[in-house]
């Protein structure tokens, strides 16, 4: 069983990955995903948006290998 602690997701997200016209940010995540990545990604995602200003999000989770998340935490 994976602890949450080893989790190292790493995320993808570059101005090349948004589609402009559509304001949408394609983000890829790869790897185990813990609690942390998740608050992570949202620390990444809220960054991004303060500097291109609002977008659609979509995100590709299909790398990820394991997710040790409480289902709190994802609905939070």
């Amino acid at each position: 069983m994976l602890d949450e602690k080893q989790t190292a997701a790493r995320f993808e997200y570059a101005s090349e990955l948004v589609d402009r016209r559509h304001r949408i940010l394609l983000t890829r995540v790869s790897g185990p995903v813990g609690s942390g990545d998740v608050s992570a990604l949202d620390g990444a995602i809220q960054r991004f948006t303060a500097h291109h200003g609002p977008v659609h999000g979509v995100v590709d989770f299909t790398a990820v290998s394991t997710v040790v998340v409480p289902i709190g935490k994802l609905v939070h």
